[in-house]
């Protein structure tokens, strides 16, 4: 199972992805099975239901636009990676 993080998959592979700037927004609930090849996953285990999520994520660089498409996408939250926290966007 994959650790908490961001995910490239390549050649039916998943490559870390480590960011230091920016925000990673899900915007599609997914499967490690049904991502496919040059897509990226956002990977989180809920600690209070132990539930995983996989989530299609996108990189975008403005605080702001993140917040946007994390509403249009109806996600409570974005990623900071310069923060290393969440961001919820209500």
């Amino acid at each position: 199972m994959l650790a908490d993080g961001t995910y490239l998959k390549s050649n039916g592979h998943f490559l870390r992805i480590e960011a230091t700037d920016g925000y990673w927004v899900a915007v599609e609930e997914t499967t490690l099975s049904e991502a496919q090849d040059g897509e990226i996953v956002g990977v989180w285990n809920d600690p209070d239901t132990g539930r995983l999520w996989i989530d299609k994520t996108r990189f975008i660089s403005d605080k702001q636009t993140a917040i946007i498409t994390a509403k249009a996408y109806d996600q409570i939250a974005i990623w900071d990676n310069r923060n290393q926290t969440t961001i919820t966007t209500n």
